[in-house]
């Protein structure tokens, strides 16, 4: 008993010990990733300082040019930084990365900058500018990475500074998308009839490009329709990167076949929006609808544009099914011949938008008035940090996350979204603190994320943010009453002095691509030494190869001195011999199993007078 109560007892100061120790983990890992999060509200505080009113369109806001992420000026800059450890670098270790942490860089889409003279634009890259003391001032208090801002015009600035030449942009990444447009389910429903089949492409990219942007705490579902309606799953799936992989396999072997049956698709859609709330399987925010179509009903051969005939039925059908849900449509025309006056009246009577995509060159359009419109009303006060799911860092740095906050311009009567920040940090600083499994640290970050964005957006609001083309004016069907009670907008102020430094804010025009000669275009520290290492390697491995090889051949060289050629004579006296000394070899130890034998018979018997007769006759038995 005594033993039992002792082991009862160590027991139970080992599951105590344990659990201090887990208490003690969370809470220091807890207060990192509080400090991360202090970190990049402090970026976005301090960009927002910058557009508020008697700092906006200030001469002060560029005191110094900016450096462009790919120019040769830049190159020059670099120094080798091995707090950033490359593990791209092939045959390299302990190396670090061209970078400069004494101010940052700015990158433009497709590496240009034509429209810098853009008043927008110079005032963006100026404002940014001042957030270099703030980078440098979080890269010595903690284990950051990467801090940057990308904002609604593509422009994206980094810190340290380092060469960056790709068609790179921000406002498509999943931090910028979760962080301005807030938690959210999104269901696609995709028109797969057959008259979608030869826009198939455009689709299939939309599609991919929506499911890209969305947050590990977003929720998705995809519901395709023609003569029938089919869910892809009964209810809602959480958007990580196991799912995402899923449902692009699942969009590359979709059919395109039949006819449209746009209310089949319709009551799928809000069924699997209710299984997903009944199950908890929905985030508990709000809910974006976005359907992918031409707006053509093949079924009909009467009237087979979704017209006068149908959208009344069709609009009340939708209502009634979203009575309990308040679902925001976002609406699609694919191809070069749509039919989108159903698309324009559901997004107005639904409070979204309506976008007409006749290329895949328009998806990039589409998306950022899909993100604008989300984006703008929110109340960012009660907005939480949203952290990635964790991926494996572009510049080979290793596997990161990103903390998130939105940056906005509330000199306008609608909060006008700026852009995003981000700080980066490595799974292993997250690691460090004694939490290794993955599973916990994703339910962590996902909770730290949480919560639903306040939106507060009027219908005059909304019109305003719609482009020209989905203006809801002259709607004939809609419910929606958009000019009650509107009030004038006041529109984001547009600098307009031009001193020469503000017309010039970067310090050289970006080029398309560095020479591949410039050793920081590879980013690396220290290339050349790998590769000579690498090459070097190479060598000693080859060497081996060739010492293995003749080693080898003079083994066998050996092995053929000490069993020469012989004539066949030789060979089959040899044999005989052999023969011979196998038999001896099995008469002696038949003798010596005989005389094992007869002894055992003696002992058997205790006598030693038993005549060799009587023992021969035992031993054959």
């Amino acid at each position: 008993m005594a033993y039992i109560y002792f082991k009862i007892n160590t027991f139970k100061t080992i599951l105590f010990i344990t659990i201090i120790n887990q208490i003690y983990t969370n809470k220091e890992l807890d207060n990192f990733l509080l400090d991360i999060e202090t970190q990049v509200k402090k970026i976005s505080n301090a960009a927002e300082l910058s557009f508020k009113s008697g700092n906006r369109c200030s001469e002060d806001n560029c005191s110094a040019c900016s450096r462009t992420s790919c120019s040769k000026e830049l190159a020059a800059e670099l120094t080798c930084n091995t707090d950033y450890k490359s593990i791209s670098c092939p045959n390299c270790t302990g190396v670090g990365y061209y970078t400069n942490t004494d101010f940052s860089s700015v990158h433009f889409v497709n590496n240009t900058a034509t429209n810098i003279n853009d008043n927008s634009i110079s005032e963006i890259v100026c404002s940014t500018s001042q957030l270099d003391p703030i980078f440098i001032e979080n890269h010595y208090e903690n284990k950051t990475k990467w801090q940057y801002v990308g904002t609604y015009n593509g422009i994206f600035r980094e810190f340290p500074a380092k060469i960056k030449c790709s068609n790179y942009d921000p406002r498509l990444r999943p931090w910028y998308i979760a962080s301005s447009t807030g938690l959210k389910n999104v269901i696609i429903m995709i028109d797969n009839s057959a008259s979608m089949g030869k826009d198939s492409n455009i689709i299939k990219a939309l599609v991919k490009r929506i499911v890209m942007t969305l947050g590990m705490h977003d929720y998705i579902g995809i519901v395709t329709f023609n003569d029938e309606a089919k869910q892809y799953r009964p209810h809602l799936i959480a958007s990580n990167q196991k799912n995402k992989g899923l449902i692009y396999t699942y969009i590359d072997e979709l059919a395109f076949i039949q006819t449209t049956n746009y209310e089949k698709g319709f009551k799928s859609t809000y069924e699997l929006l209710s299984n997903s709330i009944d199950d908890g399987q929905e985030t508990g925010c709000r809910t974006i609808i976005m359907l992918l179509t031409d707006g053509f009903d093949e079924a009909d051969k009467n009237d087979p544009i979704v017209g006068e005939t149908k959208i009344p039925n069709l609009l009340t059908l939708i209502n009634t099914l979203d009575k309990n849900y308040n679902a925001m449509f976002f609406t699609y025309a694919i191809g070069q011949k749509v039919a989108n006056t159903f698309l324009l009246e559901l997004s107005c009577d639904k409070k979204g938008i309506s976008e007409v995509v006749p290329s895949e060159e328009h998806i990039e359009k589409a998306m950022n008035s899909y993100s604008t419109v989300l984006a703008s009303g929110i109340n960012r006060n009660n907005s939480n940090v949203i952290w990635t799911e964790p991926y494996t860092d572009y510049n080979g740095l290793g596997e990161m996350t990103t903390a998130s906050f939105p940056i906005y311009d509330y000199s306008t009567t609608i909060p006008y979204l700026i852009g995003v920040a981000g700080v980066d940090i490595l799974m292993s600083d997250i690691y460090s603190f004694g939490e290794k499994n993955y599973t916990s640290i994703i339910t962590k970050l996902k909770g730290r994320s949480s919560g639903c964005d306040e939106i507060s957006l009027n219908n005059c609001q909304l019109e305003y943010l719609r482009g020209n083309d989905s203006k809801c004016i002259n709607l004939k069907y809609s419910t929606l009453d958009i000019f009650t009670d509107c009030q004038p907008i006041i529109k984001p102020l547009t600098c307009k002095i031009s001193p020469a430094k503000f017309n010039n804010p970067i310090c050289s025009i970006p080029v398309d691509s560095l020479d591949i000669d410039i050793p920081q275009m590879n980013n690396c520290c220290g290339v050349e030494t790998c590769v000579s290492q690498g090459l070097s390697n190479h060598v000693i491995i080859l060497l081996i190869i060739i010492v293995f090889g003749i080693l080898v051949y003079f083994y066998w060289l050996l092995k053929k001195d000490h069993n020469p050629t012989m004539d066949p004579d030789d060979r089959e006296s040899l044999n005989e011999d052999l023969t011979g000394k196998q038999t001896i070899k099995e008469s002696i130890y038949s003798n010596k199993f005989d005389v094992r034998k007869k002894n055992k018979i003696k002992r058997h018997y205790d006598s030693d007078n038993i005549d060799d007769n009587s023992i021969e006759m035992q031993t054959k038995k």
